[in-house]
């Protein structure tokens, strides 16, 4: 639909009494005004015609000067309009002052950006790349919301497949996040709320298995014998630590500190999410963290110097990446030595604790709490692991 402009008054008078004329946009039911930088006396506006009487002095002169800048407005928004038919209101405003709402990589990049300015940095990474990545694959970085139709998400779906060997769940993830650049600038008002190539558009089906330690497993960890080699040893803690204080995130164990724990609960702001969380550690994860108290640490494993301020983000989060990397490298001697022929990472702690719970009868709303799940659906993608699980075990029966 194409926008409409007019001559208004502003509802309120300046302090000389005047009331400031504006052009007044609308499209699609929303609206935006163009000051005029002219003024006009309440009685010499004829409301009904969006123009001045002829009471005014040089009326007539006054009027064709505000029809003049009216058309010429009104030219600069229909040749956006012909030039981007997907653009929205805004998008048109902020064209006008030479922003462009229309450019997909921009706008991806505004996005990108609000990520790290709420602390998500890495997101803001990782969008950052499959930014880059479509922008490659369009072989520019000046293109529309218009130039990224059906065909074009087709095509970047095989391109991912077939010639980047890339995974469906590496598909799936970049192509929802276009998907998401489109609902922004929808609900930012810079396309417009119908333009959306993604109607009938199917993501691929993935069968990816959310792995996890059976206690067995975790019993091995338990008794194997690495007091000799420190980094080895504190990463066995660590993520044991993960086990039996309920899952908790790597990045939230690292960052835990003494003032976190009162009478035997954590207390903190779950750093993904910023939700905040306050349940009991079992005896083990207390029995684990008891051993750091002589060290004196402000940070209870030591990991993040005692002086590391938590407020910058960018620092917080490569120096957790950093740690997460040696922990993780280290787990893979763990998974030699005990025999466990899994991929042992710290997030398959927080996977083996949920799975193992539902296992021994906590009701799926308790998981989600001690989770911090926004939503039940992604706990439930635990209770999906042990119905596959008994189902195989159905399958080995020779009945």
């Amino acid at each position: 639909m194409a926008a409409t402009l007019q001559l208004v008054l502003w509802k309120r008078p300046n302090r000389d009494g005047k009331y400031p004329i504006y052009i007044r946009v609308i499209k699609n039911r929303k609206v935006f005004y163009k000051s005029t930088n002219q003024t006009v006396n309440l009685n010499d506006w004829d409301k009904d015609k969006g123009k001045v009487k002829p009471s005014h002095p040089n009326s007539a002169r006054f009027n064709n000067y505000l029809k003049q800048l009216e058309l010429e407005y009104s030219n600069n928004v229909l040749a956006i309009e012909n030039e981007d038919l997907s653009i929205g209101l805004r998008g048109i405003k902020r064209k006008i002052l030479g922003q462009d709402a229309t450019n997909f990589s921009l706008v991806a990049k505004e996005l990108q950006n609000k990520y790290k300015i709420e602390g998500k940095i890495g997101t803001s990474d990782k969008v950052g790349s499959i930014i880059k990545k479509f922008c490659e694959y369009m072989q520019s970085e000046n293109f529309t919301f218009q130039d990224i139709d059906f065909k074009t998400l087709i095509n970047y779906q095989r391109d991912i497949m077939e010639r980047l060997k890339n995974k469906a769940s590496t598909a799936n993830k970049d192509l929802k996040f276009i998907k998401t650049v489109f609902l922004y600038a929808q609900r930012m008002e810079y396309i417009q709320i119908n333009t959306n190539p993604f109607l009938n558009f199917k993501f691929l089906k993935t069968t990816s298995e959310r792995g996890f330690l059976v206690p067995e497993e975790i019993g091995l960890i338990e008794q194997l014998d690495c007091s000799h080699i420190p980094y080895i040893q504190k990463a066995k803690d660590i993520i044991l630590f993960q086990y039996y204080s309920g899952g908790l995130r790597i990045s939230d164990v690292l960052l835990l500190k003494w003032e976190n724990i009162i009478e035997n609960r954590v207390h903190l702001t779950i750093r993904k999410t910023g939700k905040q969380t306050s349940h009991k550690l079992t005896s083990k994860a207390i029995q684990i963290i008891e051993k750091y108290i002589p060290l004196e640490n402000e940070f209870i494993f030591g990991y993040l110097p005692n002086d590391f301020n938590t407020n910058d983000l960018i620092k917080v989060d490569a120096i957790i990446s950093s740690c997460t990397a040696v922990i993780n490298k280290a787990l893979k001697t763990i998974a030699t030595k005990c025999g466990i022929n899994k991929r042992l990472s710290t997030h398959l702690l927080r996977h083996s604790f949920a799975t193992n719970a539902l296992q021994q009868g906590m009701s799926l709303e308790v998981l989600q709490n001690i989770l911090k799940h926004s939503n039940i659906r992604e706990t439930q993608i635990y209770a999906k692991v042990l119905n596959q699980k008994v189902d195989a075990e159905m399958d080995k029966l020779n009945l």
